[in-house]
């Protein structure tokens, strides 16, 4: 008698399960990396708000946020969410610019990161009062001067830039007969 060869075949089920690997780094979104704000601005106003997106899943997925250049500490960010925020009031007159550089960074082992670079313009507002250069100007004038002649150079100064900053003459208040004059 001849065997029978026909094979003995046998199923079952296998499950596989793909672990994800940290290869992809946080990415932030499009951006001019340029963003502006009033001076005066409270402490705690938002300056920018963009988060980073990691392609991976899990730990190596999740984005934490860290400053890497603000050795004056005027801005703050938060740690989850990459919310930049002004940690002091900014003044046009002291700084009008700064540059901050914000590292997003993923949880995996070796974590990877991204980094922005952002310029932050501080708007100039009208905040200073044009200044004298005296308080208190006194002079003598010959009687025989011609109409139109110059007695006196006033000179104030105001710190503010732009058209915050010119300045225009008015007399408000004087003695009744000097307006004849």
């Amino acid at each position: 008698a001849k065997a029978d060869s026909t094979p003995l075949l046998g199923y079952g089920q296998i499950r596989i399960t793909v672990l994800d690997v940290n290869d992809n780094s946080p990415q932030f979104g499009p951006t001019l990396g340029l963003v502006s704000i009033p001076e005066n601005s409270a402490s705690g106003t938002i300056v920018y708000a963009n988060e980073a997106k990691d392609a991976d899943s899990g730990k190596n997925g999740m984005v934490n946020y860290r400053l890497v250049r603000d050795a004056k500490n005027y801005f703050k960010i938060d740690q989850d969410s990459g919310v930049l925020r002004t940690n002091t009031v900014l003044d046009y007159e002291k700084d009008q610019s700064y540059s901050v550089r914000i590292v997003a960074y993923d949880m995996g082992e070796p974590s990877l990161s991204s980094t922005l670079t952002l310029s932050v313009l501080v708007q100039d507002m009208n905040d200073n009062a044009p200044r004298f250069e005296k308080e208190f100007y006194e002079i003598s004038v010959d009687e025989s001067l011609p109409k139109d002649s110059q007695i006196l150079p006033l000179n104030a100064v105001d710190v503010d830039a732009g058209r915050n900053g010119r300045l225009t003459y008015t007399i408000i208040e004087s003695d009744a007969w000097a307006a004849d004059y």
